[in-house]
């Protein structure tokens, strides 16, 4: 295995166990309990009898910083989905999957985009799937299993680009620009790419690459430890309990690795992210 399919191994091993072991945004423990299905059991789970394309549309929690990242297409979050069910609503050579965020479990049991949903989608037509917060179903699931995905600017984005998965946005921010994903610049432009979802190819190698190399510095070296404040919670505790834990000695706090960390980085004024960094292993690999 040369070095670029050892690296590809590498990021790709780190979802893959982070999403089985239920690890990914553990804070909020969103994958405890769901299980990863392969295409056959999700298709069945699902009620997809055939063969179309598979395209998710993983939804935003509406009022989830809407307008933190940078512009947007649309006015809001909810005008995206609402926007995209409109149009999906007739396209039936795709099967469409909203999956609604998890962290909604979190805030409510019936969550604002369900309500959208529910009252746009007063018969839901048979290429249309809604795959609800409380779902079973892994996210990791959807990786091997489907063939587009839809996101503003969420981090599933960069993940499924790692796959060849191509992704369209509705925003820029973060990964948008990078080379990997489909960055409409305007309604009509992105109206046009879900109308002829099915003629977009998978990603090519340079792209895969691309995107592994961003989600590998993105969300794993910049994912460092916490050692100097505990923050854990389960949905059923968010609410009534606080949870984070901050030690009460100062130079206990100062002493751990990564309050001393950032405090050198602040210092320091350095110049770039604040990341567990393997520069050789990056370099090699761009």
């Amino acid at each position: 295995m040369n070095k670029k399919n050892k690296f590809a191994h590498k990021i790709l091993q780190h979802l893959e166990n982070h999403y089985h072991s239920g690890k990914w945004f553990n804070r909020q423990n969103l994958q405890i309990n769901k299980k990863i299905f392969s295409k056959i059991e999700l298709k069945k789970i699902l009620g997809i009898s055939n063969d179309n394309k598979i395209c998710v549309i993983f939804t935003h929690i509406f009022d989830d910083a809407t307008f933190f990242y940078g512009k947007d297409l649309f006015e809001s979050y909810e005008d995206w989905l609402k926007n995209i069910i409109y149009k999906i609503k007739e396209l039936n050579n795709i099967n469409w999957i909203i999956k609604v965020h998890p962290a909604n479990m979190l805030k409510s049991n019936y969550s604002l985009e369900e309500k959208l949903l529910d009252r746009i989608i007063k018969i839901i037509p048979n290429h249309i799937k809604i795959v609800r917060p409380n779902t079973p179903i892994n996210t990791f699931s959807f990786f091997g299993s489907i063939d587009y995905g839809l996101t503003v600017r969420g981090t599933v984005g960069c993940e499924l680009a790692c796959y060849g998965i191509p992704v369209i946005t509705a925003g820029n921010g973060r990964y948008s620009g990078e080379g990997f994903t489909i960055d409409p610049k305007s309604k009509e432009e992105f109206y046009k790419y879900i109308e002829n979802l099915g003629k977009i190819e998978k990603l090519n190698k340079h792209k895969i690459n691309l995107a592994q190399v961003y989600t590998y510095g993105s969300l794993v070296c910049r994912s460092i430890k916490m050692h100097g404040i505990n923050i854990k919670y389960t949905p059923e505790q968010f609410i009534k309990n606080n949870l984070i834990k901050v030690p009460k000695d100062q130079d206990d706090l100062m002493s751990k690795y990564d309050i001393s960390k950032f405090i050198s980085w602040v210092k320091n004024d350095i110049k770039y992210d604040l990341i567990e960094l393997n520069e050789n292993e990056i370099s090699k690999n761009i």
